[in-house]
């Protein structure tokens, strides 16, 4: 990830040289994310980081950064790289509030995901937790300021005056508007959100001035009728569920701390995952695999005799799929993978926390 950002010119404040290492979650965003992207578009970046301890227990607070190799006085361009990465406390709270491209990073294509490791997949494992009618109002409130701005003029910050002098309106403020209330129809509607638009063509014939002003705000104004309609019928529920997303958030964020300072070691991404066929096809592996098999039936043995320890893991995860390893004593994540290949191979039940795995 951070070879792919500096290739293009990025680099990190010196006091934030922490933050690739300690990242999650990374996508492309805006265009490149929506499919509405043209070659003069700039590449934009949201990720999401768990910041070192002293962030948590010390004065120092980190709650976002953004960079970008722009200039703030002058249009994006197709050699612009912006880079926006959140704390994932900020994140989860921005995703339980409905906020739009928040949201969008969980449901963003692997096309478009240029970083993601294990704490990345277990926040996208709980995605669809923040699709509730409590979106409603963010979206549309984004979607009409989007509107406003067309009719009022009111460039706020963007520099497009060509698109005003061609079309007599900003083109990509009625873009956004557009696909803002689409996408907030589909959650309401799906109780899905895909980031990558089914309406690409629809939202890039706006962007390209298809639309006389008086026909695009018509269209938004249907839309939003539409998006009323979805609110009133949807069957998700009214808001979020704070307090277990608060729980697995807890847990997600100590589990990350512990691995980045060395206390437990997880898988740093997925693509580096053994898979179950190369086990199989790899003797090697697959005799390590039965002298682990062997080993933990000696330790569970032995810790079934020891009334003071108990097989405890993370995660809500089944008490009967959990061991707590004699190798590293810490409540750890199964690979689900291992035991299923060895409950295959062997024809017995095992299970190994990711510390015993790495020996394979």
């Amino acid at each position: 990830m951070s070879e792919e950002l500096e290739k293009l010119g990025y680099e990190l404040p010196k006091n934030l040289n922490w933050l690739w290492d300690r990242s999650i979650l990374m996508v492309k965003s805006g265009s490149h994310a929506y499919g509405t992207f043209t070659p003069e578009s700039d590449l934009d970046y949201r990720g999401v980081v768990v910041p070192p301890k002293e962030f948590y227990f010390g004065m120092g607070k980190f709650d976002e950064h953004y960079g970008t190799t722009g200039s703030k006085l002058l249009r994006n361009s197709a050699n612009e790289v912006d880079v926006t990465a959140q704390s994932v406390e900020k994140f989860v709270k921005h995703c339980a509030e409905g906020i739009p491209n928040t949201l969008e990073v969980l449901f963003t294509r692997p096309e478009e995901t240029i970083f993601i490791n294990y704490f990345g997949e277990v926040l996208r494992e709980h995605r669809h937790e923040f699709l509730t009618k409590g979106i409603y109002q963010r979206f549309k409130g984004y979607s009409f300021s989007q509107m406003k701005k067309i009719q009022t003029g009111e460039n706020n910050g963007a520099k497009r005056p060509e698109l005003i002098e061609n079309f007599g309106y900003d083109t990509k403020f009625a873009m956004h508007s557009v696909r803002l209330l689409l996408q907030g129809i589909q959650i309401l509607k799906e109780s899905e959100l895909d980031v990558w638009s089914p309406h690409r063509e629809e939202l890039i014939a706006v962007r390209n001035g298809a639309y006389s002003l008086d026909e695009v705000l018509k269209k938004i104004e249907e839309l939003g009728v539409e998006f009323d309609k979805a609110h009133e019928d949807s069957k998700l529920p009214s808001k979020p569920n704070f307090n277990r997303i608060n729980g697995w958030l807890i847990d997600l964020t100590q589990d990350a701390l512990d691995t980045f300072e060395g206390k437990i070691n997880y898988p740093r991404n997925p693509k580096e995952w053994v898979e179950v066929e190369m086990i199989k096809n790899d003797m090697s592996k697959k005799n390590a695999v039965e002298k682990l098999y062997e080993e933990v039936k000696e330790m569970r043995e032995e810790v079934s005799k020891m009334s003071d320890v108990t097989a405890k893991g993370t995660n809500a995860a089944p008490e009967d799929k959990v061991l707590e390893c004699a190798y590293c004593c810490k409540k750890l994540f199964l690979d689900e993978e291992v035991v299923s290949f060895v409950e295959s191979a062997f024809g017995n039940t095992v299970h190994a926390c990711w510390t015993c795995y790495d020996i394979l």
